[in-house]
């Protein structure tokens, strides 16, 4: 790498730190609910780990209905009828991820997004990520690691 390149490189990195905290959740910070207040229904922490390469906030639908805002450090707490369902995280209206779930009643479910840089592209103007972006289930152990970090999203997108 020439000297010009890894100066470059320094300051797109510097420049992704000072906007890391930009989109982060401001809500109050996770708190479990009691599964037992909501008898027959299923609990849904959806989370998104916090990201310096993509801390714009995103938007999640849910079976292509409901949007809510999706921020870095951030969780919704999903009070929901079982059923099968299709969470869909974009950006700008550009799909990032979708999967879908079938969520049965008197359960607690982690599902979390995750966009990460597998690799860059270096290109004329500097080095471009490749983000690979997955909705998936974690177990609550990982889950519980990751969520004592984050805040609630309070504000709904319609």
């Amino acid at each position: 790498m020439k000297m010009n390149d890894k100066f470059l490189f320094l300051l797109i990195i510097i420049g992704q730190l000072l906007f890391y905290g930009c989109a982060n959740a401001r809500g109050p910070l996770f708190q479990e609910v009691p599964l037992g207040e909501h008898e027959g229904k299923t609990i849904v922490y959806f989370y998104r780990d916090p990201q310096a390469s993509t801390a714009s906030t995103y938007d999640l639908r849910i079976n292509k209905e409901k949007t809510l805002p999706l921020q870095n450090k951030g969780y919704h707490l999903l009070i929901l009828d079982p059923g099968t369902y299709n969470f869909a995280v974009s950006y700008k209206s550009e799909l990032r991820a979708e999967k879908t779930f079938t969520l049965q009643g008197n359960r607690v479910y982690y599902i979390r997004y995750r966009a990460d840089v597998v690799r860059w592209k270096q290109e004329f103007f500097g080095c471009n990520p490749i983000i690979k972006h997955d909705i998936v289930s974690v177990p609550k152990d990982e889950a519980m690691e990751a969520l004592q970090k984050c805040r609630l999203i309070e504000t709904p997108r319609e």
